[in-house]
């Protein structure tokens, strides 16, 4: 369901692989480390995040990504927000399955059969307790995903 090209992978538990070759982020990175992953390919922009020590977003592939850290200043969560159009997009991956690119039923379905458990409502699901999914209530694509750290 995923095409290799430049991509973001989800490693829940880990953090996320970036769409540039060699490039990550870490959960419990420190944001000069952050910086260093993300830049030069993107601009870090200040962003607001209740409760985080700092938060940061860039756009990449048609995609608005924040990272923000926990009190103690570690990278602790990354969202990825894609324009509410069919703008188009770089994949953001899990197991494979382009989490923006097929419609919700579809997602759940096919992370359901990963193995993963899929707690889901009208508009939202939280995939094995980390990661946040949700969506327009009419929608057919997801809209925003947030992959969280483990405490």
């Amino acid at each position: 369901m995923c095409q290799r090209e430049a991509m973001m992978t989800l490693l829940p538990g880990h953090g996320v692989d970036l769409p540039w070759a060699g490039r990550s982020l870490r959960f419990g990175m420190t944001l000069d480390a952050v910086r260093g992953g993300v830049e030069p390919h993107a601009d870090l922009r200040d962003a607001f995040v209740c409760g985080s020590g700092w938060a940061k977003e860039f756009a990449a592939g048609g995609l608005r990504v924040c990272v923000f850290a926990d009190e103690a200043g570690a990278l602790s969560g990354v969202s990825a927000t894609r324009a509410p159009d069919d703008t188009a997009h770089m994949p953001v991956g899990l197991h494979d399955i382009d989490l923006f690119g097929w419609p919700v039923g579809e997602v759940l379905d096919a992370l359901r059969d990963t193995g993963r458990r899929v707690r889901a409502t009208r508009t939202s699901a939280w995939v094995d307790g980390d990661l946040h999914l949700d969506w327009a209530r009419h929608a057919t694509f997801v809209g925003h995903l947030c992959l969280y750290a483990l405490r």
